[in-house]
């Protein structure tokens, strides 16, 4: 018998030192990583209205991750998405 998955999207934010972490699981790889893009797009312009310099922060992309941190300051403000696979028991 096939064991089940779910796909595990994570979100960890510190803007600060605030920090936020958030979890949400899909039925497919594909549906969380439509998530995960439409998360990071939003938050990249509001990361781009804020800065106004696209010199100020750094971005990363994946296909299973994505970051966006201010540079020289990534303790203190960034924004992370990862996607993990996690058998269900």
């Amino acid at each position: 018998m096939e064991k089940k998955k779910v796909f595990v999207l994570l979100f960890d934010s510190v803007c600060r030192g605030e920090q936020e972490l958030k979890v949400k699981t899909f039925s497919t790889k594909a549906k969380a990583q439509a998530e995960m893009k439409k998360c990071y797009a939003a938050e990249l312009t509001d990361w781009k209205f804020t800065f106004e310099d696209d010199e100020l922060f750094e971005v990363e992309t994946g296909k299973d991750s994505c970051s966006i941190w201010e540079k020289g300051e990534y303790c203190q403000n960034h924004v992370c998405w990862q996607i993990h696979e996690q058998e269900v028991l």
